[in-house]
């Protein structure tokens, strides 16, 4: 039993070091949360946190306005009804519920490639008579995405 829970603890620790999160809630007795992946993608419109699966599907995206960034974000928390959202979509074409509330918090972050983005997130959706919730964390290092390239001068405008 001991050997067994060191193995998960070691596993547990080994999927931090490369990038790790996790997903769960009441929402996944209607809607499926399992991923492979999570990555953030910073763009010039948003930052996102994105629950990848294998077969290519994004179950789970938490996406914050860029315009709600600080130039220093570490240790800030944001109304996702207000600054942002939380989408998703299956393999199948099935999309998550639309949420009524949600908050999103970030730990450490810095504007720059590869910076680790550590945080996590609550949200809530009404579906009739249940309201059913979900939460997730995340620690993954930050990929900028940057729009195609354009001649020297000319600004990337803001969306």
């Amino acid at each position: 039993m001991i050997l067994r829970v060191l193995l998960c603890l070691c596993a547990l620790l080994a999927g931090c070091a490369d990038g790790s999160g996790t997903l769960d809630g009441s929402l996944g007795s209607v809607y499926r949360l399992g991923f492979d992946d999570v990555r953030a993608r910073l763009y010039s419109s948003e930052l996102a946190i994105e629950y990848a699966s294998g077969d290519g599907a994004v179950p789970v995206r938490v996406t914050l306005q860029r315009g709600a960034l600080p130039d220093e974000p570490t240790g800030s928390s944001w109304s996702l009804v207000d600054d942002g959202d939380i989408t998703g979509q299956l393999a199948d074409g099935t999309y998550i519920p639309r949420f009524t509330t949600g908050r999103v918090s970030i730990g450490s972050f810095e504007l720059r490639e590869g910076s680790r983005i550590e945080g996590s997130f609550t949200g809530t959706f009404d579906l009739g008579r249940d309201s059913l919730g979900i939460n997730g964390t995340f620690n993954v290092p930050l990929v900028l995405v940057t729009a195609p390239s354009r001649p020297e001068g000319v600004p990337i405008p803001e969306e």
